[in-house]
């Protein structure tokens, strides 16, 4: 059994979870987290499209499901240290 994403309506779908040796009448039981983690980083274009993993440390990472439906999220370079953050803000 498997669980996907339809990229191409049509065309079969990419699989992102795979289980194998599951009989027939078994149950599964999945939990989706949805996390986004932010990098920043000088080595890819606007709307590139990531093939690989990302060669840079993340600045960033945060379970999306306890988050409002709309958040606003800070992004700031510190100009002493150069350093990239990104922070929730607390109401905008």
């Amino acid at each position: 059994m498997s669980i996907g994403f339809v990229d191409t309506p049509g065309m079969p779908p990419s699989q992102v979870l795979y289980f194998s040796n599951i009989g027939q009448g078994s149950n599964v039981t999945t939990q989706f987290t949805p996390v986004l983690s932010a990098y920043v980083t000088s080595q890819y274009q606007q709307t590139e499209i990531l093939r690989g993993a990302i060669q840079t440390p993340e600045i960033w990472t945060k379970d999306l499901s306890p988050l409002k439906e709309t958040t606003t999220l800070i992004f700031a370079r510190n100009k002493v240290t150069g350093q990239y953050t990104l922070t929730i803000a607390d109401s905008v």
